[in-house]
């Protein structure tokens, strides 16, 4: 036993598989990590939600808007550690990627971050090589959008308007429905659509707010996002065509 409780650097194994000194099994050696080695998979694989604690870097500027991006309460997020998709169980702030990739977009050059001395309270928690820091509680401690716009009442009610209008919890049993042939629930998806494509311009010119902005107050257009629910959407004009996704054939 390490007297220190301090990680051994290796760890060995017997095995029967060669003998060295007559009679004795050969041991095998192996590496066991005790720090990051800035092989970058989490950054790229796991992108953090910021919490209450990560307000000071979106007070000094460390994180700003087009870094981030809300994933709302019920949304369809693929993942891409494990390739599957999960749905949202609350709202929660995130870093936002490198355009479509998922990788975090403060990692830079060969395995990078570019804000590691002041990078958020996950990923200083998380530890690849040893025992995990769960976040718990996370529903509490997590950031939403009335942390960031609680003082400013027109961008929280147009949240609220949004969110009624649609929620992706709404946006599932509709779909559901349409899929048993329902045209009404298919007219109501796309009125859906349509609200949420012109809220979207109308509050950035009402407030002056730049397109990084409506995305982190509206999320994701619905046109993307409904992808995940099997469906993709085509617009000729100004109306709206909701389609099947066609799924590949096995090779």
């Amino acid at each position: 036993m390490n007297q220190n409780n301090e990680p051994k650097e290796t760890f060995e194994v017997l095995t029967p598989q060669g003998y060295e000194h007559g009679d004795k099994p050969q041991k095998m050696k192996f590496s066991k990590r005790t720090s990051c080695v800035r092989c970058g998979t989490c950054c790229r694989t796991n992108p953090p939600t910021l919490l209450k604690a990560d307000a000071d870097l979106l007070a000094d500027g460390t994180i700003r808007p087009e870094h981030m991006v809300v994933i709302r309460d019920g949304e369809r997020v693929y993942s891409v550690s494990d390739k599957d998709i999960y749905i949202a169980p609350f709202e929660m702030i995130m870093l936002r990627g490198h355009g479509v990739s998922p990788a975090c977009g403060f990692l830079a050059g060969e395995n990078v971050c570019e804000i590691y001395e002041t990078r958020p309270a996950q990923c200083r928690a998380y530890t690849c090589f040893g025992p995990q820091v769960t976040v718990t509680g996370l529903e509490a401690s997590r950031m939403t959008r009335s942390d960031m716009f609680g003082e400013i009442p027109f961008v929280m009610e147009a949240i609220s308007r949004h969110e009624a209008k649609c929620s992706y919890l709404l946006l599932a049993d509709l779909l559901e429905a349409v899929a048993g042939g329902d045209e009404a629930a298919a007219d109501t998806v796309l009125d859906m659509l349509q609200y949420d494509a012109q809220a979207r311009p109308f509050l950035a010119e009402k407030l002056g707010l730049s397109p990084d902005v409506i995305r982190l107050i509206f999320g994701r257009p619905l046109t993307e996002t409904i992808r995940e629910f099997g469906y993709q959407v085509e617009q000729d004009g100004d109306d709206y065509i909701l389609r099947i996704v066609k799924q590949e054939e096995p090779a």
